[in-house]
C-alpha cells in the first residue's frame, strides 16, 4: 500500500510502523557496518606493525559513544518498561491469588450467551482483574440449547444488574396494560404482572452476587493494581515513542534507538 492510498485515520499509525521497521533494519546493518570496519582498521594497523609483535590479537578501536540526550531517554525507558512489567506481575498475581474465592453469577441471572463478542460492555460476566469469564455450558441444561452447548464448550454471559433490573420494572409500571377487549386486557395484565414478578425475583440475587464480588475486589486491593498498569502502560508508551521519534546525533544513538524498539 502507498501511503497516497493510506487512510488519513492510520497515517500516523504507518508511519510509526516505517520508523521502527527502519530504525531496527539500519540498527542492525550499523552494527554490522561497524564491525566490519573495526575489522579492516584492526588489519590495517596488524600490517603497520613490527614483526615481533603478535598479530593475532585484535587492535582496540574506541567505540563511538551515544549522546547525553539518548542515554537519559534509554535510561527512562528502560525503567518505565520495567515498571510496566512489575505492575502486570502484580495485578497477575492478585488474580491467581484470588480466583478461588471469586463467585460465579447465580444462573437466575444469566443473559444472552457470547457477551464476550462484538463491543465491549460492563455488563458481561468478569473475573476479578475485569477479564471476561468464561464458564463450561455442558452442567447448564436449562439455560442453554442443546445445539448450543454441543457446539460451544464455554461461553461468556450478559448479566442482569440491579440497576438494570429496576429500570426494566419501573419502565413496565409507566406503561399499563392494554387489550381490545376485556379478555385479551386481563390476559395482558397478567402477562405484564407475571413478568415483573420475574424480574423482581432476579433482584436478590443479582443484588447478593454484586456486593460479594464488591467485597472481595476491595479486600484484594486489585482495583489499584489496574491503576498501576495503567499508568505504567501509559508512561511505557509515552517513553517508547520518544525513543521512536528521536533524531539520532550519531552511529551509537541510532544503535541505540534501534535496540530499544526491539525490546
Amino acid at each position: 500500500m502507498s501511503r497516497q492510498t493510506v487512510p488519513a485515520g492510520e497515517a500516523v499509525a504507518v508511519e510509526a510502523i516505517d520508523r521502527r521497521k527502519a530504525l531496527t533494519t539500519i540498527g542492525a546493518i550499523s552494527a554490522v557496518a561497524a564491525s566490519g570496519a573495526a575489522f579492516s582498521v584492526s588489519r590495517a594497523h596488524a600490517a603497520e606493525m613490527p614483526e615481533t609483535a603478535s598479530t593475532s590479537q585484535a587492535v582496540a578501536i574506541p567505540a563511538e559513544m551515544p549522546s547525553a540526550e539518548l542515554v537519559e531517554l534509554h535510561k527512562r525507558f528502560e525503567a518505565a518498561r520495567t515498571e510496566r512489567i512489575a505492575a502486570i506481575e502484580a495485578r497477575d498475581w492478585i488474580k491467581d491469588e484470588w480466583r478461588h474465592v471469586w463467585p460465579l453469577a447465580p444462573e437466575e441471572i444469566l443473559g444472552m450467551a457470547n457477551a464476550d463478542f462484538g463491543r465491549k460492555t460492563d455488563d458481561a460476566e468478569r473475573d476479578i482483574a475485569g477479564d471476561y469469564l468464561y464458564r463450561e455450558t455442558a452442567p447448564l441444561t436449562e439455560h442453554l440449547s442443546v445445539k448450543f452447548r454441543e457446539e460451544n464448550e464455554t461461553t461468556c454471559f450478559f448479566l442482569d444488574t440491579v440497576k438494570e433490573l429496576t429500570d426494566q420494572i419501573k419502565e413496565l409500571m409507566k406503561r399499563p396494560a392494554t387489550g381490545r377487549t376485556p379478555k385479551s386486557l386481563a390476559r395482558n395484565e397478567k402477562i405484564r404482572a407475571e413478568y415483573i414478578a420475574y424480574l423482581e425475583s432476579k433482584i436478590e440475587p443479582a443484588r447478593a452476587y454484586e456486593a460479594e464480588t464488591k467485597r472481595i475486589r476491595e479486600a484484594s486491593g486489585i482495583e489499584a493494581a489496574k491503576q498501576r498498569v495503567k499508568a505504567a502502560e501509559t508512561a511505557f508508551d509515552e517513553t517508547a515513542g520518544a525513543m521512536m521519534d528521536a533524531d539520532p546525533a550519531n552511529l551509537a544513538d541510532l544503535r541505540l534507538m534501534a535496540a530499544a524498539i526491539a525490546e
